[in-house]
């Protein structure tokens, strides 16, 4: 296949060959993606390029991953019975 020429290579069965820049460096990767998925979220999100397509797909990953990472500590932080926070805002409002 060579070289990757970007968002027009096609793969077999309905899967693109698509080469992004990697996050820290100018490195090319190549990735094959889902031709389905890509064009889906490509269509439902009204983007104006497949790679802001993928960017945003990645950026929404990462939130959601850091989302879930902190729901998982709900009720394993022991709070301080006597912490009044209605009293302290009074406090900060005069």
């Amino acid at each position: 296949m060579g070289q990757c020429q970007g968002l027009s290579d096609v793969v077999e069965n309905e899967v693109k060959l698509i080469c992004l820049p990697a996050l820290a460096t100018n490195i090319t990767s190549n990735l094959a993606i889902n031709d389905t998925l890509l064009n889906a979220a490509f269509e439902l999100g009204g983007y104006s390029s497949k790679k802001e397509t993928v960017n945003t797909a990645l950026q929404e990953f990462i939130q959601r991953r850091k989302s879930e990472e902190l729901m998982q500590l709900f009720g394993t932080i022991e709070y301080d019975a006597d912490y009044d926070y209605k009293k302290l805002r009074a406090r900060e409002q005069k």
